[in-house]
């Protein structure tokens, strides 16, 4: 019997702040406890704090302000401590791709690892032999995203770091789809331009290689290709005007695409090529995904023709090298010499550039000759 792979089974809602903020409440009065993780800082920059202390004082919750960027194994055991014996039946994770990320994580684990067990070595094995798969009992989620880019809030993965090993780890799991997405333009207003502009980027990068890889489909093509055609003109735009809503919104519809298509697929050869980049080099993770995305999609033309599409919605390929060019310049320069990385260091993260699920993904089968003439091309 084929196994059951739902294409999304996640509520979602694109709603304004006022909106938001009664769904999510109505969420929390059907809990006994809530574990509400959103970082301090969220908090004061959404403005939330009088609206979280008047929901504190009518409901059980508890609130756990530790979300780091890039969560690693230590970050889940961290959280996992300090959540002790709280027992929360909901999760509401506001913030970015990290914060959605943890929130999975504790949701596979809370109920897994018997505290006296509980360590980091235990957090990594139970990660890397995917013990969460025999948990019964999961935490729903509620992912309120804070950006526009990382598609968490519609996919049954988190990406955890294992800093000790410089690996890339991933929680892959039906049940750690979020009950619910809320997404809310208002709330990626606070973003900087740079924020704004590395998780844009991402989006794209999921749009893109979703749109060739191995696992693609008619609608996921569909999707990956309305994502770009967005993103296309509607990035350039809130970089422009950071405050204008209407244009924060389509950046999330992008991300929104982007991220139900490759929930469908997964990403390939650009993601897998990131890993590395952030983990070694410090690159944000839309930088370091987007960096090899043109010469990834020249490698992959044989295989897969219709990346043409993809080519004329920028007017050619030109085009699109030029788009990418005036988008990012401002900003951050998107060559590899522009973030301190050296001709010396490319055959260091060529060896680590090869992650299961995503390079194998990829239509066309890459040598790590093949990942170094891609990042000299970008250097």
């Amino acid at each position: 019997m084929k196994p059951y792979k739902p294409f999304s089974p996640v509520d979602i809602s694109i709603v304004s702040r006022t909106e938001a903020l009664e769904i999510i409440e109505r969420f929390i009065s059907c809990s006994d406890r809530t574990l509400f993780m959103t970082s301090n800082g969220r908090v004061q920059g959404l403005g939330l704090e009088q609206w979280l202390s008047g929901i504190k004082k009518r409901n059980n919750i508890w609130h756990y302000w530790r979300i780091p960027v890039n969560p690693t194994i230590t970050d889940v055991y961290k959280a996992l401590l300090d959540l002790g014996d709280v027992k929360p039946d909901l999760i509401i994770a506001i913030g970015g791709g990290s914060c959605i990320d943890l929130a999975k994580a504790v949701s596979a684990l809370y109920n897994l690892i018997p505290t006296e067990c509980l360590s980091e070595d235990s957090v990594r094995e139970a990660v890397k032999k995917k013990e969460y798969l025999n948990n019964s009992h999961f935490i729903d989620i509620i992912a309120v995203p804070t950006t526009s880019g990382t598609g968490s809030e519609v996919t049954k993965w988190a990406t955890i770091w294992d800093t000790d090993n410089l690996e890339k780890l991933s929680i892959d799991c039906t049940e750690l789809f979020p009950k619910a997405a809320v997404i809310v333009p208002e709330f990626t207003v606070s973003q900087s331009d740079r924020l704004t502009l590395s998780t844009g980027l991402d989006a794209l990068s999921h749009a893109m290689e979703s749109f060739w890889s191995k696992g693609r489909t008619p609608l996921s093509q569909a999707l990956s290709i309305t994502a770009i055609k967005y993103i296309r003109e509607y990035l350039p735009k809130v970089m422009k005007n950071p405050n204008d809503l209407e244009m924060r919104k389509m950046m999330c519809v992008a991300a929104l695409l982007a991220g139900l298509s490759f929930s469908i697929t997964r990403t390939t050869a650009c993601h897998s090529i990131s890993y590395p980049l952030t983990m070694c080099f410090g690159l944000e993770h839309g930088f370091a995904a987007a960096i090899t995305l043109l010469p990834v999609a020249e490698v992959n033309e044989t295989a897969v023709p219709e990346i043409s599409h993809i080519y004329s919605v920028f007017e050619g390929k030109g085009g699109f090298e030029a788009w990418l060019r005036d988008l990012t310049g401002p900003v951050q320069e998107l060559r590899l010499s522009a973030f301190g990385i050296s001709l010396s260091d490319i055959d260091s993260i060529v060896q680590k550039a090869f992650t299961q699920g995503r390079m194998d993904n990829n239509p066309v089968m890459i040598s790590p000759g093949d990942v170094k003439d891609i990042l000299l091309k970008v250097l």
